[in-house]
């Protein structure tokens, strides 16, 4: 997949199969829009584009909105749909402020050489999202382009949708969310040096800096880390560990089943299987310890009905 940043010096001759969006996770609707550009491209014998936008447009205009998946994710994401280009918009006031038609015109035809458009069912663009489906099938007709239109998807009463799962993951039905993005939810990162204790009470644990801005519910974790591709099991903690210390850090640590590499300063992804169950406080470390076996073999047992170890 081709990445391209810098549209001033780039210049499509070949027409473009497109699509349009923020792509935030790039959860199930994302690939059917991702799917169909790419059927497209291969139907009119043209390559295929997927346009987004840094930062997303919402965190232009102020609002505190935690990505779901980390920029190195959501291209690895796209890229895996096969799509030929991936275009990234710097949304600024100038595109912000943009008329609708004029970002059509200029960008998408001009620019982009665009031929076939695939578009969400609710979406809007342009300043003060002027822009929307009935504007494009107008101007579609002006441009000479094929538009094309995918409708909602829905799985258990439940819209497809980032914010959504967003806050789903917030609620701590991962399972859910998980169904709703078509893969295991996953938080990266490097593992750090922490203080050991996990490593005394006989459960070392890897202690993750998370690069994610969504954290999801603090609690215990079926868990499977990928390490240089191969991914063990593995059983998490997220939050801010009450029994050991009161510092009030969130900390993700996962106790990997079974393992005994040396993995610090390693890059590492943590994909979140079930939520096992609320993070809580003991009186001392024997029931600490007790639990966090009775979480490992729930993990494990987790993992095996998934088929996953």
């Amino acid at each position: 997949m081709n990445i391209i940043r810098n549209i001033v010096n780039s210049n499509f001759t070949q027409p473009l199969s497109i699509c349009i969006g923020n792509f935030d996770g790039i959860h199930i609707a994302h690939k059917k829009i991702l799917n169909k550009t790419v059927e497209l491209a291969r139907h009119y014998k043209c390559l295929s584009a997927a346009i987004t936008f840094n930062p997303h447009p919402l965190k232009f205009f102020g609002y505190d909105v935690k990505l779901l998946v980390t920029e190195r994710k959501k291209y690895e994401l796209i890229e895996n749909t096969t799509i030929d280009n991936l275009i990234v918009l710097d949304f600024n006031e100038n595109l912000a402020k943009m008329p609708p038609e004029f970002f059509v015109e200029e960008f998408l035809v001009k620019k982009f050489c665009m031929k076939c458009l695939v578009v969400g069912y609710n979406y809007k663009f342009g300043d003060r999202n002027k822009g929307d489906l009935k504007l494009l099938k107008v101007l579609s007709k002006k441009y000479n382009y094929k538009l094309y239109e995918l409708e909602e998807v829905v799985i258990k009463n439940t819209l497809v949708s980032s914010t959504n799962i967003r806050n789903l993951i917030l609620a701590g039905d991962i399972e859910l969310a998980n169904e709703l993005l078509g893969y295991y939810y996953s938080l990266e990162g490097v593992v750090t040096k922490g203080q050991n204790i996990g490593k005394l009470l006989g459960f070392p644990t890897a202690n993750i800096a998370v690069q994610n801005e969504l954290i999801p519910k603090f609690g215990v974790y079926a868990s499977r880390i990928k390490y240089k591709g191969i991914f063990y099991p593995s059983v998490t903690n997220i939050g801010i560990k009450p029994t050991i210390q009161s510092d009030g850090k969130v900390y993700v640590e996962a106790h990997i089943i079974d393992f005994d590499q040396d993995i610090y300063d390693c890059f590492v992804e943590l994909e979140l299987i079930s939520y096992i169950r609320e993070e809580r406080k003991y009186d001392n470390f024997k029931a600490l310890i007790e639990q966090m076996e009775i979480d490992k073999k729930t993990s494990i047992n987790i993992l095996k009905v998934k088929k996953l170890v």
